[in-house]
């Protein structure tokens, strides 16, 4: 049985996502419960006619974590799969139960062999509409997630990649060299990135509604902590693109909130809900049958010995 390992890293944009073998061991262990085997099993059949089924994969990979380092990295395209195969699961409800299931297993796992896995992104993975992504910053949460599949659109997909290098930026940042001009910027990419993805340029607040119609089953329900609501994010940033404009709130009040003490926790939170999206939209771009990664299953089935 071959061990292929990839060194852990730091999440960036120019860098692949990639997991150690016990979180595919449980995920897939978790798409073979009762509610998410039969579509799993399915969309494995798009594979291979003869794929031996979700359960196996689950036994292959806790057999290969028995093998190896418990923290070793495998391969992206182990990465790659999964993310395809979760992706099915993109509609009629929310993943968040099944992020906080598969960390608590992995966490169960992994204390029973004397790991801690508190402060490793790659082994509490998230699951946002249904992508597979892991955290980009241990501090950040899930706010803001590299994503292990690519949006089919390279102009959001660089467009995304460029925020999240941009954000990981300023939290490396002593609060005293952030700048109002640079949270701005991450403002203004925001609204641009959403309203890319609701295919309406330009139109934020527009934008807003069409992607919680698309998206709101895959999401769930989305609270912000430092805005009444999206709209408030939307105004100011109309108040620093458009200058004069007469809206509420002015240019001076929008650039004073965010050079205020809260501004890149206010920026951070504004990112949730377009962070949110933007894993949606890639799951339901991916679960097409004919997007079937045949390559990556002959790779990793003969890794795992199947």
């Amino acid at each position: 049985m071959g061990q292929p390992l990839a060194t852990p890293r730091e999440t960036t944009d120019h860098t692949p996502v990639t997991f150690p073998a016990i979180v595919y061991a449980h995920l897939y262990k978790k798409l073979g419960t009762r509610d998410l085997k039969g579509a799993t099993n399915k969309r494995l059949r798009h594979l291979d006619p003869e794929h031996p089924g979700v359960d196996a994969m689950a036994d292959a990979y806790f057999a290969l974590h028995a093998d190896m380092n418990a923290t070793a990295h495998l391969t992206v395209e182990h990465a790659e799969l999964a993310a395809w195969v979760l992706a099915i699961h993109a509609h009629g409800r929310p993943s968040k139960k099944l992020q906080g299931q598969l960390r608590t297993a992995i966490e169960e796992t992994l204390r029973e062999d004397g790991v801690d896995p508190a402060g490793d992104p790659s082994l509490n993975p998230t699951i946002i509409g249904w992508s597979l992504g892991q955290r980009a910053h241990t501090e950040l949460g899930d706010t803001i997630v590299k994503f292990v599949l690519d949006y089919p659109d390279d102009t959001v997909t660089k467009a995304y990649g460029e925020l999240v290098t941009h954000t990981l930026q300023l939290v490396e940042q002593h609060h005293t060299e952030r700048t109002e001009m640079n949270l701005s910027a991450i403002l203004v990419r925001l609204m641009g990135l959403m309203d890319a993805l609701a295919g309406w340029p330009g139109r934020s607040a527009e934008a807003q509604r069409i992607l919680e119609e698309s998206y709101q089953d895959e999401t769930g329900p989305i609270r912000l902590s430092y805005w009444p609501d999206f709209l408030e994010v939307v105004h100011v940033r109309n108040a620093i693109t458009h200058l004069n404009s007469g809206g509420d709130p002015s240019y001076l009040e929008a650039t004073e909130t965010l050079a205020s003490p809260k501004g890149l926790l206010k920026v951070i939170d504004a990112a949730r809900p377009v962070v949110a999206w933007m894993g949606a939209a890639i799951a339901v771009e991916s679960r097409s049958d004919g997007s079937a990664p045949h390559d990556l299953w002959e790779d990793v089935r003969i890794e795992l010995g199947l």
